[in-house]
């Protein structure tokens, strides 16, 4: 399936969890709050086997999605010109954040990795996550353990 061309967002969702498989995204929205996939905190989407390919004027994000939904996201092709927008939350079960070649993850809001079984977050080599002024990463709470896997040397495994 190809979407194209659609004024503001390619696909919007508000409380839902679709799959979406094997698509072609193109010249979607013209703006930098346009989206090809567009997920609200509650969404998500499993993202997969889909290419994000150029946007139209100022387009620069292929999807934006909750930090809880990342991991959903597997084996997409990006345009070079493209990024993500992710939103902050609560990583409460572990989860590995796949590099698929794409130039930024932009983190909107603050992410904690913490949940009752302690979760792991494992971020692949040679992401970039570029945080919104103020917002970081947290890793446990208060109340919850969490852990963090971030090795950033290529070809090291992650265990």
């Amino acid at each position: 399936c190809t979407i194209a061309n659609s004024s503001r967002h390619g696909i919007q969702m508000q409380y839902a969890n679709p799959e979406i498989i094997g698509n072609r995204f193109l010249g979607n929205g013209n703006r930098d709050s346009h989206y090809d996939i567009y997920a609200d905190s509650t969404s998500a989407p499993l993202i997969r086997g889909n290419d994000f390919g150029p946007g139209r004027e100022q387009q620069l994000y292929a999807a934006r999605i909750p930090a809880a939904a990342v991991g959903q996201l597997q084996d997409n092709s990006f345009h070079p010109t493209k990024c993500l927008s992710i939103l902050g939350g609560t990583i409460s079960a572990s989860d590995r954040w796949r590099n698929q070649g794409i130039a930024t993850y932009h983190v909107q809001g603050d992410i904690i990795i913490a949940g009752a079984g302690t979760p792991v977050l494992t971020l692949d080599p040679g992401l970039k996550l570029l945080f919104a002024f103020g917002k970081g990463l947290r890793v446990g709470s208060e109340t919850m353990p969490g852990a963090l896997v971030a090795d950033g040397q290529i070809g090291r495994a992650h265990v």
